[in-house]
Order: C-alpha cells, then sequence, then structure tokens
C-alpha cells in the first residue's frame, strides 16, 4: 500500500494545505477587485504577473506542479 512518503510533491502540498486554501482565496479575491501582483520592468514600470493563482502557491512553497502531475499519473496506474 502506497503512502504520502511514497508521493513527495503530494506529501509537501499536504502539509500546506490549509495555508494555500487561505491564500488562494485571498489571491483569488484580489484579482476579482482588479488588484494584481506586479512586476517591475524596464524603467521601472509595473506590468500584472503572468503567472496563475495555482503557479504562484505552488512557487511558493517550494512545490514542483510538473513532479506533481508525475505523481498523479503514477498513483492512477496503480
Amino acid at each position: 500500500m502506497r503512502t504520502l512518503v511514497d508521493y513527495p510533491e503530494h506529501e509537501k502540498l499536504d502539509k500546506v494545505k490549509d495555508k494555500i486554501q487561505v491564500i488562494g482565496e485571498f489571491l483569488d479575491w484580489s484579482r476579482s477587485t482588479r488588484i494584481f501582483l506586479c512586476r517591475y520592468g524596464k524603467r521601472e514600470i509595473p506590468y500584472p504577473i503572468g503567472e496563475t493563482i495555482e503557479e504562484i502557491l505552488a512557487a511558493y512553497f517550494g512545490i514542483d506542479l510538473e513532479k506533481l502531475e508525475q505523481e498523479d499519473k503514477q498513483c492512477l496506474k496503480r
């Protein structure tokens, strides 16, 4: 029987799922009210970042989305 230890990215995700939920809801709300995260480009002009909320959260919590998807596929094969 497989456990989360066999799926390290899922284990990382499981440890922070409550935080991800809260931060994700905030980011979703901010976008719905037209508040955007920005980066500074040339001439110090800000521009909205292009990442999805999922990508932002994964980067913040150190979760590799590609590995997570591979683990999903591996889990489904079993």
